[in-house]
């Protein structure tokens, strides 16, 4: 049994629980304008990570870490290079591990669970996010939400998946898988203030769980 450290910290009146750096977390760098948006959360947080490129994903060892964050991408997964991106990724359909994908890694999850994905109205600025269902990843959180939506594309909802949250501009805004801690979201919660800083250190949350 691994020992949990924990560290009381306060953020614009806002108290969290920090993680012992016994875990670490893998931060798939997709090209994300917020990347360093992420990376100031998790330095926050005091959570450990280490960055790896979408295109050198093949160097990584799985086995080294405890979750996976999967940043936004200027790429477009209706184009027809989507399929050299979809092989890159396909060792997160058999992880055992927590995974959070944002915007375009939502995207991602979401095509190798065989959803559909359409190009529709470009959405940018903060928008009001329904959540439908209570889950660990949004606690705290009221039901009625703002964050940071960036996109055109949209994705249906997989079979394996369960719908956490909607909004009035896009019907998947939040998935979980049935089985696995897979989640995505299409919002940023890496620059939605203390709601979105809560959400992700809810999802370092599970590390604490599994073990």
């Amino acid at each position: 049994m691994v020992g949990i450290g924990f560290v009381i910290n306060k953020l614009s009146n806002f108290c969290y629980c920090t993680i012992h750096p016994i875990f670490m977390i893998l931060l798939i760098d997709c090209g994300s304008l917020y990347l360093k948006n992420i990376e100031n959360v998790l330095d926050s947080l005091k959570i450990d990570y280490q960055k790896f490129s979408i295109e050198n994903l093949n160097n990584i060892n799985i086995n080294d870490f405890s979750a996976v964050i999967i940043s936004g991408s200027p790429i477009m997964l209706a184009e027809p290079c989507k399929n050299h991106y979809i092989k890159q990724f396909d060792f997160l359909r058999h992880l055992d591990i927590p995974v959070l994908g944002i915007c375009f890694g939502h995207q991602m999850i979401g095509v190798l669970f065989s959803a559909e994905i359409s190009v529709g109205r470009r959405i940018k600025g903060m928008q009001k996010i329904e959540i439908i269902k209570d889950d660990e990843l949004f606690k705290g959180i009221k039901h009625n939400s703002q964050f940071l939506d960036h996109h055109t594309e949209y994705i249906s909802l997989p079979e394996d998946f369960i719908l956490l949250a909607k909004s009035s501009t896009c019907e998947v805004e939040a998935m979980k898988h049935k089985n696995k801690k897979i989640y995505g979201v299409q919002f940023h919660p890496e620059v939605s203030g203390k709601d979105g800083m809560r959400l992700i250190r809810n999802f370092a949350g599970l590390l604490i769980e599994k073990k």
